[in-house]
């Protein structure tokens, strides 16, 4: 899907409750914005609904989108996900990105405005390179048990509780980062 703007009216919540889910295979999103919105155009609230998610057995490759105001904008669950040079921001509820035993490569990406985290790990495999987390509501990344991370040249900083917090971690290997905390 090329040059693409997505968007849902506020679906029932549900399991799948998503502008963009993908259960299996793959899909490639290149230059997209997705956001959810009312029909009438109205600034009226709409449900809690994730932005791109990432089901079991499926991949998606997400290169300069923007993905804004989902909860979160992108959720990792059992799949493979890779975003590149992309905007994830302004999750509403909770975290802008989430993993939960998938794996998750950030490349490049803005992950910023978030009510709770920038971005949050459980038992996921993830590579986070060369991205700016900032202005987030929590911490900007946290990592929970069973987490593999690379942490790698990042920008984090200006998160309300700090830039990281673990948990029993299997392993986070940090390497040239900037820290910043208010």
């Amino acid at each position: 899907i090329e040059h693409m703007t997505l968007g849902c009216a506020g679906m029932t919540l549900n399991k799948n409750a998503a502008v963009v889910y993908q259960e299996a295979g793959s899909l490639v999103l290149d230059h997209c914005t997705i956001q959810p919105r009312r029909p009438d155009g109205s600034n009226a609230p709409i449900q809690p609904t994730a932005g791109v998610w990432v089901g079991p057995d499926a991949r998606i490759r997400m290169t300069r989108c923007s993905v804004v105001e989902c909860d979160p904008a992108l959720r990792v669950q059992h799949g493979n996900a890779f975003a590149e040079d992309s905007t994830l921001a302004y999750s509403k509820h909770g975290s802008n990105v989430v993993g939960f035993d998938g794996v998750l490569e950030l490349l490049r990406c803005h992950i910023h405005s978030a009510r709770g985290n920038g971005v949050e790990l459980h038992n996921t495999y993830a590579s986070l390179v060369c991205n700016k987390i900032v202005d987030n509501g929590n911490v900007g990344i946290t990592c929970h048990e069973g987490t593999r991370t690379e942490i790698t040249r990042n920008f984090i900083g200006r998160n309300r509780s700090g830039p990281l917090y673990m948990t029993r971690t299997l392993s986070v290997r940090l390497q040239n980062n900037m820290f910043i905390s208010d």
